[in-house]
């Protein structure tokens, strides 16, 4: 038989553990304390739940799998790693995150302002010298590898890399013609990337009208495939079909409207002789 200190000893011990378990159980009536320091009914009852299996001789980890499956998750301070745990983690990292890159974007495509310039050419409107080089470069054709434009290309590889959500953007407000701006496309992708990763079934529909409208072929891949394992080299490829077909995401509809309005207000300027001609001796 035990002896006396024996009795004590264990029952100290049992009452520590359900001491210890009960500080890592949360009340459910009251929600902001643990079922040790409140004193609802289902508090009581859950104290009593943690002794009675002490008893019978359950570990701690079949305890609390124990009230997770009755109450829960949510009845644990602490609940399991997961997808949908480390979803509701990151979602406010991603969510700042992707506000920080279209704000960046935003400010930098304000100091660009490529569809002013070209409205001021029309207008007839001098232009500084700053913004005669900006339009001279985007009148010209793209240069070889090594230049400032390969750089550019890997810039927009390394930003799709980090924020996905404003390559879209740019690209959904491309094919939309105006109608879904950047800033809309992108917060839409953003909100659906924590959701399983359901940001492809939006992808996927956007390079599906990309192949559409210059009838092009599904290839080596189907198109849901593509955005489901690499939707950040689907998203670099739509993005380059665009640009070298003269529709460059990274101006917006408007800016590609207003550099199309330039080019044509240019080679008119070129085209057309002066109207008065004379020769004087």
């Amino acid at each position: 038989m035990e002896s006396e200190d024996d009795v004590v000893k264990k029952t100290r011990t049992m009452e520590a553990r359900a001491r210890n378990i009960s500080h890592n159980v949360r009340c459910t009536e009251c929600g902001s304390q643990s079922i040790e320091d409140s004193q609802a009914d289902i508090a009581i009852l859950l104290r009593k739940l943690i002794r009675d299996e002490i008893q019978s001789g359950k570990t701690d980890k079949e305890i609390f799998k124990k009230l997770e499956d009755d109450f829960g998750e949510t009845v644990l301070y602490a609940p399991k790693f997961d997808l949908q745990t480390a979803a509701l983690w990151l979602s406010p990292l991603i969510v700042a995150g992707g506000a920080v890159g279209v704000l960046a974007f935003n400010k930098h495509r304000k100091q660009t302002n490529v569809h002013i310039m070209a409205l001021n050419l029309v207008r007839g409107v001098s232009l500084t010298p700053k913004e005669k080089e900006t339009m001279l470069d985007l009148l010209t054709p793209p240069p070889s590898e090594g230049t400032t434009r390969s750089w550019w290309r890997r810039w927009q590889a390394i930003m799709t890399a980090f924020l996905p959500c404003v390559t879209f953007g740019q690209i959904a407000e491309v094919l939309d013609a105006g109608e879904m701006t950047c800033h809309l496309g992108s917060f839409i992708y953003l909100l659906m990337m924590p959701a399983l990763c359901s940001q492809w079934i939006i992808g996927s529909k956007y390079r599906t009208k990309l192949r559409k409208k210059y009838d092009l072929v599904e290839a080596p891949y189907t198109d849901v495939i593509s955005h489901i394992f690499c939707p950040c080299c689907s998203l670099c490829q739509e993005f380059r079909e665009l640009k070298n077909r003269g529709l460059d995401p990274a101006l917006g509809w408007n800016g590609i409207l207003a550099e199309q309005e330039g080019r044509r207000h240019h080679d008119q300027t070129v085209a057309v002789p002066p109207p008065k001609q004379a020769m004087y001796t």
